[in-house]
């Protein structure tokens, strides 16, 4: 094998990645060893040439450890496996919380009574657009064939300042066209079918309807 210009005997037996090869290319190799890397290093430590092209070749191999310590921490991250929960039988998971559709038709103060005694929970509140659409899947998913159902919205005050019943902040809305409504107010909120379930509507607190509940585990 020729010699490089300006290296020695010492020099000439460089492992040839990192002399002619990207970085890029040998850090990609999924086979790569670290031990290698720093077998190299102490090679080019101790070598008695200090040519330009030694000491370019020593900068090399440090941008090359960097990248792979950058590399392998972001592997690392991306490898960590989601946080999951375990809700009860009958209940389905979304993030953090578990969620329960229930059926009976009760008025808005009994199905939140009831979400209360199921887990220390609530009726549903619902937080932002994505969370919305899981809980209209989620009623659409039971085949119910309800105009309405309760969520956790409602108007304590007659005030028409919304609150949940879970104390969450009203940071995310998705009134219905024409609600809430001012000539025929309702103090409590429900999902209409008529939107998917995705649109909320103010309706009295006394009908009854299939609810949601949300609690955590």
């Amino acid at each position: 094998m020729p010699s490089m210009p300006g290296l020695g005997p010492e020099t000439q037996s460089l492992p040839p990645p990192l002399l002619f090869e990207s970085c890029g290319s040998y850090l990609s190799d999924p086979n790569i060893k670290l031990l290698q890397l720093l077998g190299l290093r102490s090679h080019l430590r101790f070598s008695q040439q200090r040519s330009m092209a030694q000491t370019s070749s020593y900068f090399m191999l440090i941008s090359c450890l960097m990248f792979l310590s950058l590399s392998q921490g972001q592997e690392a991250q991306t490898g960590l496996p989601q946080a999951r929960i375990s809700c009860p039988e009958g209940t389905n998971a979304y993030r953090s919380y578990c969620y329960y559709f229930n059926e009976d038709r009760e008025t808005w103060i009994d199905a939140d009574l009831y979400c209360q005694n199921m887990n220390s929970g609530n009726l549903v509140s619902v937080l932002t657009q994505s969370e919305g659409t899981f809980v209209a899947s989620l009623i659409k998913e039971s085949g119910t064939d309800d105009f309405n159902v309760w969520i956790g919205l409602h108007d304590p005050k007659k005030n028409r300042r919304w609150h949940w019943s879970s104390g969450s902040l009203v940071s995310y809305k998705s009134w219905d066209i024409g609600a809430p409504s001012n000539t025929n107010p309702g103090y409590c909120v429900s999902l209409t079918s008529s939107s998917g379930f995705k649109r909320w509507k103010d309706v009295p607190c006394e009908d009854k309807f299939s609810f949601v509940c949300k609690f955590k585990n």
